[in-house]
């Protein structure tokens, strides 16, 4: 027996074709609230020592809310299904200025 796997996309995704995806928080009081996680950025960081990959996250509750925000290690999401996407991350720009 033999798996014939039909699909132009990796089964695995690129990191940077992740942001935007959504997915159902696991365990604890967010599960139970129904509180998801949308990836916002990808990032990479590099010391002597070790090479970070990670995804920076928004957690949003049913209602829409921004409740909070979350550093993970990229492998957290690559076995899991995100249940939906979001749209126009791409395009927030962010302007930090002097006070």
């Amino acid at each position: 027996m033999k798996a014939r796997i039909e699909t132009d996309q990796p089964l695995i995704a690129p990191a940077q074709d992740m942001v935007g995806n959504v997915y159902q928080v696991r365990g604890g009081r967010g599960a139970q609230a129904g509180h998801m996680h949308i990836i916002v950025s990808a990032w990479e960081s590099e010391t002597r020592w070790e090479r970070q990959r990670g995804f920076a996250t928004l957690t949003i509750d049913r209602e829409g809310q921004i409740i909070g925000g979350n550093s993970y290690a990229q492998h957290y999401f690559m076995d899991k299904t995100p249940i939906a996407r979001c749209d126009g991350i791409d395009e927030i720009e962010l302007v930090v200025r002097s006070l």
